[in-house]
């Protein structure tokens, strides 16, 4: 949703999991002003969108998390932004052919600061390649025109899926749930925009099928949550709330 106009809707469409048997996305849908029908701008032959932002000072501003095809390695993945309401756009976070963008955050004293999940993952009929040395966590501080990965602190093995989000309460603070290798999954906070992470609790690793997420409430604080996350369902979300006295606002 336009946080600046509610009556103008974003959908991303297409399931962005990795099981077997996933939906079929065709691009970006804008509802605008409630009119129907509803055009298509697709920011790319993408066939799955995981995370769409809208630049809260500027809507014609767009940014578009996708991770591009399941089955086959090249496709259209990658960050893509807009500056025109979705007319036309560019993709200006492009990882590997094998992989995508999953999440896209800004901070929210600056929409240029962007921070982007990276997650390497093929599905073949014999296996599924969910991770490796290219998933990862990158930030931007020029509206993404320039980035660079974030790292120091993370676990130094082939990563997973990343969820990831900034706490509204102090922007300073951004958390990260991990997928790793060699049993090194968690849950990572930092306090100075991600340069570096600590590690705040362990947690096991989703399956494929499930959706990892990280979420900060407007109340964030790592100083109330339990050292160890219980272990996951099968087929429940891997989220986690964090929810703490407030801080006072910066200036």
């Amino acid at each position: 949703m336009d946080p600046r106009n509610p009556s103008v809707v974003w959908v991303g469409t297409g399931e962005n999991n990795a099981q077997r048997s996933v939906g079929f996305g065709d691009g970006n849908l804008p509802h605008p002003r409630r009119r129907r029908p509803t055009g298509k701008t697709s920011a790319s032959r993408n066939p799955r969108h995981r995370m769409i932002l809208i630049d809260p000072l500027d809507s014609d501003t767009v940014y578009v998390a996708a991770q591009g095809p399941l089955w086959r390695d090249g496709g259209d993945r990658g960050l893509y932004k807009t500056t025109d309401s979705g007319k036309t756009w560019e993709r200006i976070l492009h990882i590997s052919d094998q992989t995508g963008v999953n999440e896209v955050h800004a901070d929210p004293r600056d929409p240029d600061v962007l921070y982007a999940t990276a997650w390497q993952r093929r599905r073949h009929v014999w296996t599924l390649i969910d991770g490796g040395p290219e998933s990862a966590i990158y930030k931007s501080t020029d509206a993404g025109a320039t980035w660079r990965k974030l790292s120091t602190g993370l676990p130094e093995v082939d990563l997973g899926r990343i969820g990831l989000d900034v706490a509204p309460a102090d922007p300073d603070v951004v958390y990260a749930i991990v997928e790793a290798a060699d049993d090194k999954s968690g849950f990572f906070r930092s306090t100075d925009r991600g340069e570096t992470w600590s590690s705040a609790a362990t947690t096991r690793p989703p399956a494929p099928s499930t959706t990892t997420r990280s979420y900060a409430t407007p109340r964030s604080s790592i100083a109330s949550t339990p050292r160890h996350l219980p272990p996951r369902h099968p087929r429940r979300r891997q989220d986690v709330s964090i929810d703490a006295p407030p801080q006072s606002p910066r200036r």
